[in-house]
């Protein structure tokens, strides 16, 4: 593709992604659905105190350990008190730093699995889901953490170790689910390569390029996936004095509505199942040949992982089921967007060519 052209259209899937966004500038009142207000409190007390308490005197009563984990009200509070900017519009240009931030994770995530052409579907597909749209429409943790998963995963594939360890880690410690479907699927990536070893070492196959890759792709992984872990568990202890996640209110409330698979469906539309459906047989497909490629086989981690935390009730955790659609949407779009670029690739050559010369007509008249 005309590298012009595909600015321009990565252009647009940002644009699209601003306007979808721009809910946040246009109310009154910011986006309240969920615990806006949780967030917002703690932020102003950093702001007004100087001291980020370890203690929460806002959920549940007050009165119990901090556990959320605070790089986003951190950085909000910061941001407000080195430019004077209220909470508010503070917290309303933050879901605006996530709509640019959101397809151009996608982008760079869809062109490595897959190409340029799944890269740019994934970013305008990212606009699409309405469960993705409204957690990070919010100005909440979450909308920030979902926004640099994509990302991180991406640097994941592309072995860029220090990066990827930090973001993986800045991401950790921004929100708790999103923490926990990040981990989820750097391990499942880490544990379809690990199959992939054991099965080269019984069948005694040699080494080929495209083996070390993913089993040096997968170390990297098993390393953000540990790093992730500990990170969390070392937050936890220090404002609990314990590692107990199972005593937290969530679990031990059982937050959360039991999750339909109506439910995950009914938000993204027509065209996203349809077109994930299709991604996934390519995947099939491919595999069916030979071992997919590190890209493909995070794609399936992302959805698998997904569809567990989603299920979570069936394993016994009963906990937050409903917001990790939002999570799952992300590996639906991912997968979308391989389904969408290959029948994009396996058009009539005519009708592709016929289609590549009236864009560049319409973008690259002089």
């Amino acid at each position: 593709m005309n590298q012009k052209i595909e600015l321009l259209l990565l252009a647009a899937a940002v644009a699209l992604s601003l306007w979808t966004h721009s809910l946040v500038l246009k109310e009154f009142y910011m986006p309240t659905y969920g615990n806006t207000g949780i967030h917002a409190a703690p932020i102003r007390e950093f702001v007004e105190t100087g001291v980020y308490s370890k203690e929460d005197h806002f959920s549940y009563g007050g009165g119990i350990p901090s556990t959320y984990v605070p790089f986003y009200r951190m950085g909000v509070a910061a941001f407000v008190m080195l430019t004077s900017v209220s909470v508010e519009a503070s917290s309303r240009l933050w879901v605006m730093i996530v709509g640019a931030l959101l397809p151009l994770g996608f982008y760079l995530l869809g062109k490595k699995v897959f190409g340029t052409e799944a890269g740019l579907f994934a970013a305008f597909f990212s606009a699409i889901p309405a469960d993705l749209l409204v957690y990070t429409v919010r100005p909440l943790p979450q909308a920030l953490a979902m926004a640099l998963i994509p990302i991180a995963l991406y640097l994941v594939l592309e072995r860029k170790w220090l990066a990827s360890i930090a973001l993986t880690f800045f991401a950790i410690m921004t929100h708790q689910e999103a923490a926990l479907y990040l981990v989820a699927v750097q391990f499942g990536l880490a544990a379809f390569v690990l199959i992939e070893r054991i099965w080269l070492f019984v069948s005694k196959k040699n080494e080929s390029q495209a083996t070390v890759e993913r089993k040096e792709i997968a170390m990297l992984a098993f390393v953000c996936w540990a790093v992730g872990v500990a990170s969390y568990f070392g937050w936890h202890f220090l404002v609990t004095g314990g590692t107990d996640l199972l005593s937290m209110n969530q679990f031990v409330l059982h937050e959360g509505t039991a999750v339909g698979f109506n439910d995950v469906f009914g938000q993204l539309g027509t065209l996203l199942p349809w077109l994930a459906a299709a991604g996934a047989v390519v995947l099939a497909a491919r595999a069916a040949k030979g071992w997919p490629n590190a890209g493909e086989l995070l794609a399936a981690s992302a959805v698998i992982s997904g569809i567990i935390l989603v299920k979570n009730d069936l394993i016994g955790l009963n906990v937050l089921m409903q917001r990790f659609i939002a999570f799952l949407d992300q590996g639906i779009v991912l997968l979308a967007a391989i389904g969408a670029a290959w029948i994009l690739l396996h058009l009539n050559q005519e009708s592709l060519s016929a289609a590549t010369a009236a864009l560049r007509k319409v973008f690259l008249r002089n």
